[in-house]
């Protein structure tokens, strides 16, 4: 079924290998042309015209083999269902993590590395997949690519834009949920560790990221404080 469900950029990528196939034979036909025309006009050296024909045989090989790379590379319609499957994955994640933060099951989940190893796995994923498909394969293609993102892209943020393409939005959204998970378990254990309310930065994390950070590290500077003025004002009272 997935092979009729043609996307656009397996389209292109099948147009690029027929393309180059095309040009191969073209090119082949003309030099038969040449060579049947000088054996005909001109009584060409059998053994010059047996040379032009392999040359041509040779070619047409390399031509066939190239087609088949190119039709066997990485497609977005690949990458499409794990894409799905991490998005579903990390969301139910969180949604543990915000409903049930004390439940021991939660508590014993998140003091595993597993949990961010895992999803940082999944980025290298998505990160080398769709590298292979921006760059058609060409690693010449792919340096460009990461030069012009290193220089010119983050100059300008219409510069930028011109990288948007599905896979990279794929790989750039993977990359932004994994580092949100990440600090939502810095949040998560730091404010179990000093017993502090945990949701609403949790689900502020989730929602837009650094805004839950500020209101953690808020919550804590606040909570700390009110509670060495306890402390302090405790002291005064049995002395």
């Amino acid at each position: 079924m997935r092979a009729m469900q043609r996307t656009p950029m397996r389209h292109a990528v099948d147009q690029r290998g027929s393309a180059a196939g095309a040009a191969v034979r073209v090119q082949c036909a003309r030099a038969h042309g040449v060579c049947d025309m000088h054996h005909h006009h001109h009584a060409v050296a059998p053994a010059a015209y047996a040379g032009r024909r392999r040359s041509c045989r040779t070619a047409a090989a390399d031509a066939g083999v190239a087609e088949a790379a190119v039709a066997a590379a990485i497609t977005v319609a690949d990458i499409t269902p794990p894409f799905l499957l991490f998005n579903t994955c990390i969301t139910y994640a969180w949604l543990l993590l915000i409903i049930a933060p004390r439940w021991s099951l939660t508590r014993a989940l998140m003091a595993s590395d597993f949990v961010v190893i895992v999803p940082s796995l999944a980025f290298v994923y998505f990160f080398v997949a769709s590298s292979v498909i921006d760059s058609s394969g060409s690693a010449e293609d792919l340096g460009k690519k990461v030069v012009f993102l290193f220089t010119e892209a983050i100059t300008d943020p219409v510069k930028m834009a011109s990288l948007s393409t599905p896979a990279y939005s794929a790989q750039d959204w993977v990359h932004l949920l994994v580092w949100d998970w990440v600090v939502g378990r810095y949040i998560y254990q730091d404010a179990l560790a000093n017993d502090l309310p945990v949701r609403p930065a949790l689900l502020l994390c989730f929602s837009s990221g650094p805004p839950g950070l500020l209101v953690h590290l808020l919550t804590k500077a606040v909570v700390g404080a009110w509670r060495r003025r306890d402390v302090d004002t405790s002291g005064d009272g049995t002395q």
